[in-house]
């Protein structure tokens, strides 16, 4: 399509010089005013029209390429995205559908472990199968009350916090 505006435009333009010599030959039988006028009508006017197509065309093309582009772009952005969390995934022990928008996907899940460790030895810096590092699995939360005040505060297990209210520490166990 492109190619075809960019000859719709050099055929207009060759067209518009063909006119332009018309005009300036002189002829006997016609005024200067009156070849302008008859050059305008018959040369310049369709080449005019032709070129806006033709630039049409070009545009369009262009327009079709970026968003082919763009289109090609989202689609590896995808592709690694969906091997990202395949390896997130597959690190975190989870071996049921792999779309996330699967709606099996909440039945067959089994959590990794809630107990406040990252992977077998414990360290936040180990990596899973895929060599990236792992996301470090949270404790549950509850709610603990202050042993003092009665205050409660909901909070994760084996963390321990300041009562805001009598200053005693409130540890949730």
């Amino acid at each position: 399509m492109k190619v075809i505006g960019i000859i719709m435009n050099v055929l207009a333009g060759l067209w518009a010089g063909l006119g332009l010599l018309i005009m300036l030959i002189p002829d006997e039988d016609f005024t200067p005013l009156e070849d302008f006028i008859a050059s305008t009508i018959l040369f310049y006017a369709p080449a005019l029209i032709v070129i806006v197509i033709g630039s049409f065309m070009i545009r369009a093309a262009n327009l079709n390429r970026t968003r082919e582009e763009e289109y090609r772009s989202n689609q590896a952005y995808n592709r690694r995205l969906s091997e990202a969390r395949a390896d997130y995934d597959a690190a975190a022990g989870y071996t049921g559908p792999s779309s996330r928008n699967d709606p099996r996907r909440e039945s067959e899940f089994a959590p990794p472990n809630l107990q406040g460790t990252y992977t077998s030895s414990g360290s936040a810096y180990d990596r899973g199968s895929s060599g990236r590092p792992m996301r470090p699995t949270q404790a549950p939360t509850i709610e603990a009350a202050c042993r003092s005040c009665g205050a409660r505060k909901t909070m994760r297990v084996g963390k321990s916090i300041e009562c805001e209210y009598c200053g005693s520490t409130i540890t949730a166990d």
